[in-house]
């Protein structure tokens, strides 16, 4: 079962990276004596496959950490170590369901083991490596930062890491520069998102005390004897199960047989719509959050899905509407607001994107994410002061923010500053490979058209035409490159360009020709 926290979650700016990488050395070193440790879950119900997941190993005498939902409804599980050796999984000595917990007994002996760190001891900014196997993968490494620690009131503290965390590497190690475990790693599904984030070591020690294990299978009827007695719990379970594992028709086939024989389960429902977010499929996917609306009307998640389903058709007016409705039952829900902002900026509504986004700030003033999303609607309003305001703001946060950078050169270029906005997205691109291709192409066109209008056209062909590499069809690269080639003079380059454009985008086509039939 996943975690809800991609509601606290949302407002960090993930795709910020740190400006000063790891050493590839110092990952390998740490994944080449650490790796032995970490370990692949296979678990079972009724001898059929449920899932994968990882673990790693704190004791030499056969004690597992692993994420509690890994083992979740299980009745046999299997433990696997990178050099083949596998042993069943004898018991469970401790578990915590809603920190996501579990330590687990095996019968080996002389294994390797991995040191606890101190994880108090973490801040922001500290260099982190995590190992898992996802989908099975033995030992598949990442590398990242911590971004934040929260320490929620009602769910507990938890470390948000910039290191990528796949589906089955639930449970895997994350590790110091110095190879010591800080927190159990957790990839979860909640609303379209994959989160990164761990559970710090330190709410794992008290439960290595506890060496009176019950078997998977009592856990499990432990469970059930408990208020999870009614029908359609373990089907609902299972299809989030299912659904974190990416298993869309699994997980439609148990959400199916509730709603079916439970008309009224709403969870049921509420699965369903997620199910077809997933496949894409956004008008059933609104079919089946409209039953939630029904169901459960002072709930704000049937209104938040059907919001998002409008947002992923582009339809902005009517996911305003509906996330509006959400966030007058919850002003609180970090997920609701984070997606009505996206909703009003893509109905152009601008001011009453940044009226949302300050208030983001006023209740999480050390978030990056909502002085990024601010500056860019600033941007959009043709307010270039309060964008760099913004980005600025932003880079005091979040010191490694590139985008802030791309933001500033944006920012500056509206004021005619084009020197400044050249340093600027000269300074984001620097470290390209911490960019995502979207971003990396943004700069690009910013450091063309500054380059356009300082009158360098030379330099400004080299910006588009490696915009063009990346992505060939991007208009905005063609019709770029091709106003350059008329600022020197190329009209035969500038019409090729033109050629070009008129499959891609016949407005920017003819633009392009008028310009290069004024200047002739």
């Amino acid at each position: 079962m996943e975690i809800n926290l991609s509601k606290f979650l949302s407002l960090t700016l993930v795709t910020l990276t740190p400006a000063v990488p790891v050493s590839a050395a110092d990952v390998m070193t740490i994944a080449k004596e650490a790796g032995p440790a970490v370990v692949l879950i296979e678990t079972y119900f009724d001898d059929e496959p449920l899932g994968l997941g990882s673990g790693f190993v704190v004791s030499s005498d056969g004690v597992v950490v692993t994420n509690y939902h890994v083992i979740d409804y299980a009745d046999e599980a299997t433990v696997t170590l990178t050099d083949g050796r596998s042993y069943d999984v004898k018991g469970v000595f401790a578990f915590d369901e809603a920190r996501d917990i579990a330590v687990l007994e095996i019968a080996g002996k002389n294994l390797p083991a991995l040191e606890l760190a101190d994880s108090d001891s973490i801040e922001v900014g500290d260099q982190v490596v995590a190992i898992g196997n996802p989908q099975g993968l033995d030992n598949t490494v990442s590398d990242g930062i911590v971004s934040a620690l929260r320490d929620l009131e009602e769910e507990g503290c938890f470390i948000q890491i910039t290191a990528p965390i796949s589906q089955g590497s639930s449970g895997g190690a994350l590790l110091d520069m110095d190879g010591r475990v800080v927190g159990v790693t957790t990839a979860s599904y909640y609303s379209g998102q994959n989160l990164n984030f761990a559970v710090p070591v330190n709410d794992v020690k008290p439960l290595l005390e506890f060496r009176e294990s019950k078997t998977l299978a009592e856990i499990s009827e432990l469970k059930a004897g408990e208020e999870y007695g009614m029908y359609g719990y373990d089907e609902v379970m299972m299809g989030w199960f299912s659904l974190n594992m990416g298993d869309l028709d699994e997980a439609e086939a148990h959400f199916r047989k509730v709603a079916d024989k439970e008309p009224s389960n709403v969870e049921a429902f509420t699965g369903l719509g997620y199910v077809y977010l997933e496949k894409t499929e956004y008008a059933k996917a609104r079919g089946y959050f409209e039953e939630v609306v029904k169901l459960a009307p002072d709930d704000p998640d049937g209104y938040q899905g059907i919001g998002v389903s409008f947002i992923e058709e582009g339809t902005y007016d009517k996911a305003v509407d509906m996330l509006e409705r959400a966030y007058e039952i919850d002003p609180y829900d970090d997920y609701t607001v984070s997606a009505l902002g996206e909703a009003y900026e893509g109905a152009g509504r601008y001011n009453d994107a940044i009226r949302l986004y300050q208030e983001m700030i006023e209740s999480y003033p050390s978030e990056p994410g909502p002085y990024y999303w601010m500056g860019n609607c600033q941007i959009a309003n043709s307010d270039w002061e309060g964008a760099m305001g913004s980005f600025e703001k932003l880079l005091v946060v979040y010191p490694d923010a590139l985008q802030a950078h791309i933001g500033l050169g944006y920012a500056n270029l509206g004021q005619d500053k084009t020197g400044t906005a050249v340093s600027e997205f000269e300074k984001a691109l620097i470290l390209r490979s911490e960019l995502s291709d979207e971003e990396i192409l943004d700069a690009l066109k910013g450091l063309g058209e500054a380059r356009l209008k300082m009158g360098h056209h030379k330099k400004a062909q080299e910006a588009f035409r490696e915009m063009i590499i990346i992505d060939p069809d991007s208009p905005d690269a063609h019709y770029g490159l091709g106003r350059a080639c008329v600022a020197g003079g190329d009209y035969d380059e500038a019409m090729k360009e033109a050629e070009i454009l008129n499959d891609l985008d016949k407005k920017l086509s003819r633009l392009l020709v008028e310009q290069i039939e004024a200047d002739k």
